[in-house]
């Protein structure tokens, strides 16, 4: 399996350590817009927020790894079913 791929828990893994740059467990506000300058997605704080939401949780301020991973396996999974 290629590493970081999201069809594998492993590579789910591999990609939030990659994203969790300072190993804090748990992305924040800070860590999305480190990501979002470093590849230009143009994101504002408010759509970073929102994401936060959406994978976190209503209300939530950082993103857990097991946030992360049931998230991706949800899209995965969808993916796979069309």
């Amino acid at each position: 399996m290629i590493q970081g791929s999201p069809f594998s828990e492993e590579g789910r893994r591999a990609n939030f350590t990659l994203l969790d740059v300072q190993a804090k467990g748990e992305l924040d506000l800070n860590d999305l817009r480190y990501i979002n300058e470093q590849l230009k997605y143009g994101y504002n704080d408010d759509q970073l927020v929102e994401i936060i939401h959406s994978v976190g949780g209503f209300g939530a301020e950082t993103i857990s790894w097991d946030k992360f991973n049931k998230f991706i396996q949800r899209k995965v999974d969808r993916r796979r079913v069309l």
